[in-house]
């Protein structure tokens, strides 16, 4: 008998530089295993990496532990580049979850937090898309209450875990409804798909697929801030390696400007101009951002002195 599956995590990876394929390594990879069980599912596309054969290898050392750690591991190899929207997409329509998490391949996921996401879906049948917290986002999502890591070790990972873990005890329950979600890390209802459809694949090389996205889910269901669950994003580098550091010229241009472009042409307004704006402000100077809610409430628990420590 063929197991349900609760949840299906859909992962594509551009590889094109070794700190990428180091994040995988050492923070994704582990960190996918330890919240992984048999309701389960990964869907893992390496879509035309750069560094094809280092990717193949890295996959292959870790086949045994994700195939043991989950209900089922499919490990697809795109035949051509498919963009950020088609290589989801293709992930996704294979997908069997009643929930899909889409996830960047440079975050680590604490232990219990892809539970928390998917629990927040359950809460409320107008609920439809639900992200976390981070350190790495041009969004409100974003807090510089987790600095950068310094390094992979054993005590950064650690640090992580402590952080997320006194998050949880600070922000419990708390949801902000209707946010413009960044797509480093969504968790869905699959139904969402099904109603509004897949990424738009018009839109090249990341930056406003997500956002479209959003935009028509929000027509029938709610988007969540999960305020309580930390994901980190990113490596000692910063986040987003391939596309910022190792991507071409033409992919940037996508990025920054047709994208843009694009959206504000197929929504007839501009908002993905000014959203874009606000969010590079917020996280430039912390503006704004869910962190003054996280402060306030921390020292109303008399939880603020105990940040402090986990430094």
């Amino acid at each position: 008998m063929r197991p349900f599956i609760k949840l299906s995590i859909v992962i594509s990876m551009h590889n094109s530089n070794e700190e990428v394929l180091e994040i995988i390594e050492k923070l994704l990879f582990p960190s996918l295993c330890q919240n992984g069980d048999k309701t389960k599912e990964l869907i893992l596309l390496d879509d035309l990496s750069p560094l094809k054969k280092k990717t193949d290898l890295l996959v292959e050392g870790y086949r045994d532990k994700l195939a043991s750690s989950f209900a089922g591991f499919k490990y697809i190899r795109n035949k051509k580049n498919l963009g950020f929207a088609g290589s989801y997409n293709k992930g996704i329509k294979l997908a069997k979850g009643e929930q899909i998490l889409i996830a960047n391949s440079d975050v680590y996921f604490p232990k219990d937090s892809i539970n928390s996401l998917m629990e927040v879906l359950k809460q409320n049948d107008k609920f439809g898309v639900v992200g976390p917290v981070t350190n790495e986002a041009c969004s409100y999502q974003n807090t510089n209450l987790f600095q950068r890591l310094r390094d992979y070790s054993r005590g950064e990972i650690g640090r992580i875990e402590r952080f997320a873990s006194w998050l949880k005890k600070v922000m419990e329950g708390q949801y902000i409804e209707n946010l413009q979600l960044i797509g480093f890390c969504l968790c869905c209802k699959a139904e969402v798909f099904r109603k509004v459809g897949y990424f738009d694949p018009r839109f090249k090389a990341g930056g406003a697929e997500d956002i479209d996205l959003l935009s028509r889910a929000r027509k029938y269901y709610s988007t969540v801030l999960d305020c309580s669950t930390f994901v980190e994003h990113g490596g000692t580098q910063g986040a987003s390696l391939s596309l910022f550091r190792g991507g071409s010229l033409r992919r940037l241009f996508h990025y920054a400007v047709l994208n843009p472009l694009r959206y504000a042409r197929k929504w007839g307004n501009c908002s993905i101009l000014f959203f874009s704006l606000k969010g590079l402000l917020q996280y430039l100077f912390d503006i704004d951002t869910v962190t003054s809610m996280i402060i306030k409430e921390a020292k109303t628990k008399k939880l603020w002195d105990e940040y402090k420590r986990l430094k």
